[in-house]
């Protein structure tokens, strides 16, 4: 089965996924299955208000108390849920074809009216911004912002990047072409966003500390790039074929070894540590010899 997504909220993590898949666990070792009696993929997972809240495919909401007896709740979308935050004491949720629900209490939802016509495919909250990513027609990438989650405005990410070949000596460039951004999260009072240029098929890595300025680096690999988390004092991102990427400071990135050729869509950190989720290959990873 492919886990989509993992967060750690209210002490608890929670893995979701294919069919309905739903998993949790206090420690990121001992995992138990919880059975939502519904068969649509799962992808976001919030917590805000004493509920935890799983948005997927078809409109899928998903509510859960104690995060282990789950009920079904009314979004009023057939579109995709692609992701969900909470902040400003409220549940933002965005998906395909510029869907963005709301709710003051994970049960009950109203839609924004938001001005893109592009799919929004992640959704973070930090530094009393609400700040939405995805891409569209003529390969740009949109960037929303919202203070409450009902009122948004749009704007194109055109930022400052720094260039290395050594990784010590670094040249300032302007970014003229954009990023199709495909994740987002906000951790040590940082956004961190992944995306792909679409003329260069480069990976990059940005960030902002409020949603609008942004600093971009070009991954140190060439894998496309996938969940977003912070703890122990580092940055952690993952990726297709095992791809994990560690960073001190949110700007210079290092490939870590992960043995696996997995390829990892979400990351939490939890319970003094980390844990990664994603689908299953038949592939072995090699390793390489020092020296």
């Amino acid at each position: 089965d492919y886990l989509n997504n993992v967060k750690y909220v209210n002490g608890t993590f929670v893995a979701v996924g294919e069919a309905g898949m739903i998993l949790t666990s206090h420690d990121g070792i001992t995992w138990q299955q919880r059975m939502p009696k519904i068969d649509n993929n799962l992808r976001g997972i919030a917590y805000g208000s004493n509920i935890f809240v799983i948005v997927g495919d078809s409109g899928t909401i998903l509510t859960s108390y104690d995060g282990i007896s789950w009920q079904s709740r009314v979004s009023g979308t057939n579109y995709n849920l692609l992701n969900i935050t909470y902040g400003n004491n409220i549940f933002v949720a965005v998906g395909g074809s510029r869907t963005v629900l709301t709710s003051s209490d994970g049960i009950s939802w109203q839609s924004s009216d938001i001005s893109t016509i592009y799919d929004l495919s992640s959704i973070a909250y930090g530094n009393s911004t609400f700040v939405a990513v995805g891409y569209g027609g003529d390969h740009n990438t949109n960037i929303m912002t919202s203070s409450d989650g009902v009122n948004w405005k749009a704007g194109i990410l055109t930022s400052q990047i720094m260039t290395s070949s050594d990784g010590v000596n670094w040249q300032a460039g302007i970014l003229t072409s954009q990023i199709m951004t495909n994740r987002i999260a906000y951790c040590n009072n940082t956004f961190v966003a992944t995306g792909i240029e679409y003329e260069s098929l480069d990976i990059y890595i940005m960030t902002s500390s409020d949603g609008v300025n942004w600093q971009s680096r070009i991954s140190p690999t060439g894998n496309s790039l996938n969940g977003i988390a912070y703890g122990n004092n580092i940055f952690v991102i993952v990726g297709v074929d095992g791809t994990v990427l560690t960073s001190i400071d949110g700007l210079t990135w290092q490939k870590r070894t992960s043995e696996t050729y997995n390829s990892l869509s979400g990351v939490a950190f939890g319970n003094n540590i980390f844990v990664t989720v994603g689908s299953y290959t038949n592939r072995i990873p090699i390793r390489e010899p020092f020296g």
